[in-house]
């Protein structure tokens, strides 16, 4: 059979044998049509080579079938980027494609983004940032569905998907006491991030609640901005100091996992083991870091992939009167290594520290 070179929807709907109403139906997703025409109208588009015309099919439905996706940096941040696939994963599984603007954080530039977003007729917009923090985005029509990730509207007027980073405290301070530790560190990111306080905040519920004495316990800074506003490593530091004095801690919970690096390194220096004299416990489950730290480090990993998935749900659930905004936070996945273990060794008296070569 002779095709002509731009093959329309009647020529889909000869080779299927059917009308070009069935085979319209189909494109646009009826589930009044049976399987068996359907596998028959993809066969027949695959054979004749046709593509539909999105911008006719927006324009009588009403619908693009396009969710935009604007983020800050995440696009090109390793971990984090899973957040990408979750969002991708979810809208395919419906039909649906992505838009995907990063913006570096430019509030110019999401406002420009936004807008062409809005030109290309997106039913709705994702809005992602590289870590959990509050927002302020730019106008968005009321009847555009949006949703945020890893974030949280400034106006409180959007629903969001973040972390459940209390429970990440949580449990992590469950697992470490678990193992039988009693002296523990926590070296946590700076104060100014939501995170350090939501997981500081569940990491003492557990210490309290199993009983453990305030004196066996600590809580540092890992990081520091400086006055040009960057941000240092203290871990080395940190660990000076915590070995220096009396009950140094059996198990540290680093502040996430490219900081357990330089913690592990200057326990190290001390001629310590891993995790034979000192557990060491991530955050973030980043699997570049974890899997090739020696040993290979425990974490309990962020859930980029599902807040991801999440967010596309949250963003197709139909519009219910009266419904309030939503805040949904994904707990945190633990995921075991060789990088803890129960206590074996008795305090030292802070003598490692005053042999370190710092």
């Amino acid at each position: 059979m002779s095709l002509d070179s731009n093959p329309n929807i009647k020529d889909v709907a000869k080779v299927a044998g059917v009308s070009f109403k069935t085979v319209s139906r189909v494109l646009n997703n009826d589930k009044a049509v049976s399987e068996e025409l359907r596998t028959r109208v993809a066969a027949a588009i695959r054979t004749t080579g046709y593509v539909p015309n999105a911008g006719a099919r927006a324009m009588r439905s009403g619908k693009s079938g396009v969710v935009g996706f604007l983020s800050d940096v995440i696009a090109t941040t390793p971990y984090s980027f899973e957040i990408v696939h979750g969002v991708q994963d979810a809208l395919a599984e419906c039909g649906l494609s992505m838009l995907m603007g990063n913006t570096g954080g430019n509030p110019e530039q999401e406002a420009r983004q936004v807008n062409l977003f809005l030109q290309s007729r997106v039913d709705g917009i994702i809005f992602a940032s590289m870590f959990h923090k509050e927002v302020e985005l730019p106008e968005i029509p009321p009847g555009i569905a949006t949703v945020t990730v890893n974030c949280f509207d400034r106006a409180g007027a959007l629903s969001a998907v973040v972390p459940d980073d209390e429970q990440i405290g949580r449990t992590a301070a469950e697992y470490l006491i678990g193992k039988g530790h009693r002296r523990i560190a926590y070296l946590t990111l700076t104060k100014n991030i939501i995170a350090t306080k939501l997981r500081t905040c569940g990491f003492m519920q557990a210490v309290k609640a199993a009983g453990l004495p305030a004196a066996g316990v600590s809580v540092r800074p890992s990081r520091r901005i400086t006055s040009k506003g960057d941000e240092i490593s203290l871990a080395g530091k940190m660990i000076c100091e915590l070995f220096d004095a009396p009950g140094e801690p059996t198990a540290i919970l680093a502040a996430n996992d490219p900081e357990a690096m330089p913690i592990m390194a200057s326990l190290r220096r001390l001629g310590l083991s891993i995790p034979g004299d000192v557990s060491v416990l991530g955050i973030d489950d980043y699997r570049l870091i974890c899997e090739r730290m020696d040993p290979p480090l425990t974490s309990i990993g962020l859930p980029y992939y599902e807040m991801g998935r999440r967010a596309v749900e949250l963003l197709l659930q139909p519009e219910e009167p009266g419904r309030d905004v939503r805040i949904e936070r994904i707990p945190g996945p633990l995921v075991e290594r060789e990088s803890v273990a129960k206590p074996k060794r008795a305090p030292s008296g802070g003598k490692f520290a005053r042999v370190m070569n710092l």
